[in-house]
């Protein structure tokens, strides 16, 4: 019988385990190498998917392509055709194509089939931004723009409550772009569900907008050459010049103009096929048919005149150049011809001969010289006073400078008035002085650049007007005006100058010193302005009333703010008011302290006066009463005096009482 199995010791433990390790180390090997393959599987999975996704994007890519080369419909069907494709490959997709307008700011709607139309007719000129929804703010940024969710993305905060009405839930928007970077427009993905965008999406959105800028581009060029297939035969049909190609071998007419056609009073198909030489006049046909002949022979006829003649018989003056088209061996097939008519241009040339002998004449009869230079200064044109006046001849001048015509600094200061007319943009005016047989003259000269046909300056023009006589006026009346100006800082009044539109033209010192300003202050302002106050007062009623009436007018007046009097001698003209004024003021006090002393006085007079005559009056009745008194006295005394005689005893007694 077998004991139980022994513990094993650890040197067997370490035998084992080292008997183990290499198994171990196998199947470590085994997992790793599963986990390469199951990684190579996976990668190769993703390989034929992303082969196939490729393959199904070209495919895509080429039907899309097939229909911009196929198609000459109007380019929205054609994108909606594009769009059609898109969504048949994409499940639940509704694209839509919205182009930039022509003011760069808005999106206009162009292919949605499968979206609503109230959705698209909502969208038709919405405004690029940043945040304009998926196809403004793709616009805006030019990059593309996945919103998973318009329910809760900020972008659609604008315009959320349309797009979830209409089942939109999500929105991918990427931006048709220009071979040269321009934003065309957007193509835009959308779902009725919340979706992340994958990447099979992201490669077929971005496709499709490459296929669609390609479509816009290839509809603006197909556009521009309507348009220049249109210019050019509008150009050619409305041209003012009459176009022709004529067959070499036949002389007849292959193509023309309507402009031809209208000249001549013909319609264009009356002329196609008819000899070309059945268009002249009978007086150039001879010469018609040697221009012809030199053609065939050189190819091209320059400058030809000749005579066209209209179905009303009338002829036609015109010029003639043509070039040939010509074969391989350098036979001529037809002729590329022009004819311009040059009636008109005739006439004008002879209206032009006539003008310049009248212009002559002009210049000739001018009672101011006048001159024209080149550039450089050197004589074109002088008229006759200029000839007579420093006695020279137009062969003496004309292709000579100031410089061989006059002395040096004269020459000098003409050359410089000449260039500074040259850099001016407009005519300039400057006093120039010459010398004559008299003495230095003064000239008031108007200098200015001339052009020719092109806009290019060839030179200057000159008009100079003999101001000598003016000049010595004009300092007479400064020495006038000088004295004029002393005799009124002279006088002790204040005195102003003023124009017809009532502004100072002159103050003298006295007035500037009286208002308190220089009198540069004061000259060209208005008076009524400077000086408000007086609006509405008795002084300016007054000026306006003599500026009316043109008569002086010499006035006090009473000036409330400053409780001030003046005394103002206003004279009248043409130009405007003369104004004389003084303060017053100490001189109307006075006077009217003596009117109130006087006043007082007279007041004082009568109450002395009848004081006095009240005196005057008791005196005279106590006059009376004492010249009655009196005479009553002296009857008494008559009385006593015959009592006396009679009675003696009584007279002593009654001369006593008398006393």
């Amino acid at each position: 019988m077998q004991g139980p199995p022994s513990e094993p010791t650890a040197e067997t433990t370490a035998a084992l385990n080292t008997q183990t390790t290499p198994l171990e180390a196998q199947n470590a090997e085994l997992q790793r190498l599963r986990s390469q393959l199951t990684a190579l599987q996976a990668e190769r999975e993703s390989d034929v998917a992303e082969l196939v996704q490729t393959r199904a994007l070209m495919e895509l890519r080429t039907k899309l392509l097939k229909i911009i080369v196929q198609s000459r419909r109007d380019l929205g069907e054609l994108l909606g055709d594009m769009i059609h494709v898109i969504e048949a490959a994409y499940p639940g997709l509704m694209g839509s194509v919205l182009l930039v307008d022509a003011d760069g700011k808005h999106l206009r709607h162009l292919a949605a089939p499968s979206l609503p139309p109230a959705y698209n007719a909502a969208a038709d000129g919405l405004e690029i931004g940043p945040a304009a929804g998926s196809c403004g703010t793709a616009a805006y940024r030019a990059e593309e723009v996945i919103v998973a969710d318009i329910a809760n993305d900020p972008l659609w905060a604008a315009y959320r409550a349309i797009a979830l009405s209409h089942g939109l839930a999500a929105s991918f928007s990427e931006p048709i772009l220009s071979a040269d970077g321009k934003v065309l427009g957007t193509f835009a993905m959308y779902w009725p569900t919340p979706k992340t965008a994958t990447a099979s999406d992201l490669s077929a959105i971005r496709m499709v907008a490459k296929v669609a800028s390609m479509a816009l581009e290839r509809h603006q060029a197909d556009e521009w050459l309507r348009a220049s297939e249109r210019r050019y035969q509008d150009w050619y049909d409305n041209a003012p010049d009459m176009f022709v190609s004529v067959d070499g071998a036949t002389g007849c007419i292959l193509n023309c103009n309507l402009a031809l056609a209208s000249t001549l009073g013909r319609a264009k198909e009356e002329l196609m096929g008819q000899p070309v030489f059945s268009l002249y006049h009978p007086d150039s046909l001879a010469a018609a048919q040697a221009v012809f002949q030199h053609f065939l022979t050189h190819g091209e006829v320059r400058n030809n005149e000749l005579q066209l003649q209209r179905k009303d018989g009338t002829a036609i003056d015109v010029s003639l150049n043509t070039t040939a088209v010509r074969d391989a061996q350098g036979k001529v097939l037809y002729s590329r011809s022009i004819w311009r008519d040059i009636t008109e241009q005739k006439r004008t040339d002879a209206a032009l001969v006539q003008t310049q002998r009248m212009l002559n004449s002009l210049l000739d009869h001018s009672p101011a010289i006048i001159a024209i230079k080149d550039t450089e200064g050197k004589y074109l044109l002088i008229n006759h006073l200029f000839e007579t006046l420093f006695n020279i001849t137009p062969a003496q001048v004309i292709g000579k400078t100031d410089f061989d015509l006059f002395p040096q600094p004269t020459a000098e200061a003409f050359r410089r008035n000449d260039v500074l007319a040259l850099e001016a943009e407009h005519a300039v005016q400057i006093e120039e002085t010459a010398p004559a047989s008299d003495g230095p003259h003064d000239y008031l000269s108007v200098k200015f650049k001339l052009k020719d046909a092109t806009g290019h300056v060839f030179g200057t023009g000159g008009i100079f007007t003999d101001i000598t006589p003016q000049k010595r006026v004009a300092r007479q009346a400064q020495v006038a005006q000088q004295l004029l100006n002393e005799a009124f800082e002279r006088v002790t009044d204040s005195f102003v100058a003023l124009d017809t539109d009532w502004r100072f033209t002159y103050v003298n010192s006295q007035a500037a010193a009286f208002f308190g300003r220089p009198a540069d202050q004061l000259i060209g302002k208005q008076l009524w302005t400077e000086f408000s106050e007086q609006i509405g007062l008795s002084f300016q009623k007054t000026c306006l009333q003599v500026m009316a009436d043109q008569k002086p007018v010499r006035f006090e007046d009473y000036y409330p703010p400053d409780d001030r009097w003046y005394l103002n001698v206003v004279y009248p003209s043409p130009q405007g008011l003369s104004i004389y004024f003084q303060d017053i003021t100490p001189r109307k006090k006075a006077e009217q302290a003596l009117e109130a002393h006087q006043s007082q006085l007279e007041q004082t007079v009568q109450e002395r006066t009848a004081e006095l005559s009240e005196r005057i009056e008791q005196m005279r009745r106590f006059a009376l009463l004492t010249a009655n008194r009196e005479l009553r006295i002296q009857e008494l005394r008559k009385e006593n005096e015959a009592l006396r005689l009679t009675t003696g005893p009584l007279r002593a007694s009654t001369g006593a009482l008398l006393k």
